[in-house]
């Protein structure tokens, strides 16, 4: 038995998005500690994610107090997430044409084949996050970046202090 999602699609503010795929064994996983599997393609135009997060206050943080917790990857998923979005609007970042696939499997979530356009460059990421040995948790992502506009990163960046009036005529990747 399974759960056929053979088109899905939704607009949230400036965002869209539309799902299909399927979700096979999702009774067994609920009532009989089943393994749940699903294959899934998302795709986007535009995923403006500051919609979704709140403003900060200008008032004074309070010391955190709580302790860090682990996310368990779930033993019995086996899952597959194709993604691609054109467009992805993340504070002041704006990311192109993102793909990848994630898949979550045998407690471990895994980020294959992700790739990006910023900063006028190219970024890549890989990996694993994995939970496994649930006392000594792994995480191992390698991230490879080309031709990144370093003067527009730094202009991202809350620390950013011009040191010279010649920096608007920088060009270095």
């Amino acid at each position: 038995m399974y759960l056929d999602v053979k088109s899905f699609s939704s607009v949230l503010g400036k965002s869209d998005f539309q799902v299909t795929g399927k979700l096979a064994n999702f009774l067994p996983y609920v009532f009989k500690d089943g393994t749940v599997s699903g294959d899934f393609v998302f795709t986007s135009g535009t995923l403006d994610l500051n919609e979704f997060m709140t403003e900060e206050s200008e008032t004074v943080a309070e010391e955190d107090t709580v302790a860090l917790t682990l996310v368990e990857v779930p033993r019995n998923v086996d899952l597959k997430l194709v993604s691609r979005i054109d467009h992805v609007y993340y504070d002041k970042l704006q990311i192109d044409n993102l793909i990848g696939t994630i898949y979550v499997k045998d407690q471990r979530l895994i980020l294959e084949g992700a790739r990006m356009n910023l900063l006028e460059g190219t970024v890549q990421i890989a990996g694993e996050y994995s939970t496994k040995d649930i006392a000594n948790p792994l995480v191992d992502f390698g991230i490879t970046a080309s031709e990144i506009d370093i003067p527009s990163a730094l202009r991202l960046s809350p620390f950013y202090v011009p040191l010279r009036p010649s920096h608007k005529k920088q060009s270095e990747k």
